[in-house]
């Protein structure tokens, strides 16, 4: 991993490496339940993905193991998985930092003169802006369209919703209404857990914010009551497990905009990423010629899908 901060020593916080991983990191599928995450691949990498399958008891009374027949097992499969890499490149002047980041306080014994004391709030600013584009380009990426943001691979809920797909159909994507959220929630679940009884053990449910916020008001009738779920102060409430299952339900960043409810298994998706060579880049420096400010990250991702088969969505 490669970084420059330049001219910032006195007022970066982090060093490049975390610098770097923060600006990647940050986004939600990274670290939300249910989602694998592989680093250090460079291109394309494999990864195997292990199915429990069939387990059937037999009858060994006759003492005599090696007559049996083999039955059942574990299903073994590699998934290709293909980075992108992405840059993000930025130019700031010091008149326009001055406006937007003020009453910034410098580290005990920093160079006043040095015009620049924003290093750590300004790559904050910008982690967090570029954690949610890649939360979108991870679930909604679709190499057909012609928004620079999303055209860069082929995310999630594109593929598991393209014609000819093998997941199975939850029924029609819409959003949910207060008066309804709850039956329609729990009439997808049901498909789900058809169409794969084992699931009934945990899988994890995926919506967007809108659709959660409703069903979640719903759920615990926070429409006209007011306690501790209502009331409560601190950090969201963005997943909780449905009253009565071990289904996972989840506020999905990578979502917004979209009416999909998708339900999977554990690691069934996958997002690739490197983070461990020196194509990923952190730069924050001063040209001195051009009198400006540069920002800009280098870094590399990739969505895929285990078994697509295993996957429940509306469409």
């Amino acid at each position: 991993m490669a970084y420059d901060l330049t001219g910032m020593a006195a007022y970066a916080k982090s060093n490049g490496e975390v610098l770097i991983s923060d600006l990647i990191l940050k986004g939600q599928s990274f670290s939300q339940a249910g989602i694998r995450v592989e680093q250090g691949i460079k291109s394309t990498d494999k990864f195997a993905d292990v199915a429990i399958g069939n387990t059937y008891l037999q009858d060994n009374s006759a003492g005599d193991p090696g007559s049996l027949s083999y039955s059942g097992g574990s299903t073994l499969k590699d998934i290709s998985v293909t980075v992108k890499e992405i840059c993000v490149k930025e130019k700031y002047i010091k008149s326009t930092l001055d406006s937007k980041i003020a009453q910034m306080q410098m580290r005990a014994g920093s160079d006043p003169s040095n015009p620049l004391p924003f290093a750590d709030v300004l790559v904050n600013i910008k982690s967090q802006d570029i954690a949610k584009l890649n939360d979108v380009l991870l679930w909604q990426g679709d190499t057909t369209l012609t928004n620079v943001n999303l055209n860069k691979f082929d995310g999630w809920l594109t593929t598991v919703t393209a014609t000819g797909s093998t997941s199975v159909s939850g029924g029609s994507a819409a959003a949910l209404a207060a008066s309804t959220a709850i039956a329609t929630v729990n009439a997808i679940m049901n498909v789900a857990l058809t169409a794969f009884p084992v699931w009934i053990d945990g899988c994890f449910m995926y919506m967007s914010p809108a659709n959660y916020q409703t069903f979640y008001r719903a759920t615990f009738g926070l429409a006209s009551v007011i306690d501790k779920n209502s009331e409560g102060v601190g950090a969201p409430v963005l997943q909780f497990y449905i009253p009565g299952t071990n289904v996972l339900c989840m506020s999905t960043h990578g979502l917004q905009g979209k009416n999909n409810i998708v339900i999977t298994r554990d690691s069934n998706f996958v997002v690739g990423t490197d983070l461990v060579s020196e194509d990923n880049t952190v730069n924050f420096e001063y040209l001195n010629e051009a009198q400006i400010w540069r920002l800009e990250a280098i870094y590399k991702l990739g969505a895929a899908i285990a078994r697509q088969a295993e996957v429940v969505v509306t469409k």
